[in-house]
């Protein structure tokens, strides 16, 4: 289960303070990429796994608020930067599933 809060989409202020939500919600996921690529430099794969959940979840978060009709305007945006996200996610994945593999084999 993730440590992390539940967001709450701020109402009002027009698409600049969403957008920024958005942008905010991003930055976290990619500290959470940041520390899963430490700690695996670092042989720590547990707590690797554990950002790279926390990561997942951040993104996960940002597609559930994109898929909802009331933000479309602002999908295409979002969905460029995320994209970026999604590709270094799947990249993380298969890290740890070798490093996994790697220590079932020790």
């Amino acid at each position: 289960m993730s440590t992390l809060p539940s967001r709450i989409v701020p109402k009002g202020g027009g698409d600049k303070n969403l957008y920024q939500f958005f942008l905010v919600d991003l930055e976290e996921c990619q500290t959470f990429i940041n520390l899963v690529q430490t700690e695996l430099e670092l042989s720590h794969s547990q707590a690797a796994e554990r950002a790279f959940r926390n990561a997942d979840h951040s993104y996960r978060a940002i597609l559930r608020f994109l898929s909802q009709p009331e933000y479309e305007r602002l999908r295409d945006e979002i969905e460029r930067r995320t994209s970026e996200v999604a590709i270094t996610l799947e990249v993380l994945r298969v890290k740890l599933n070798l490093a996994d593999r790697a220590s079932a084999d020790l």
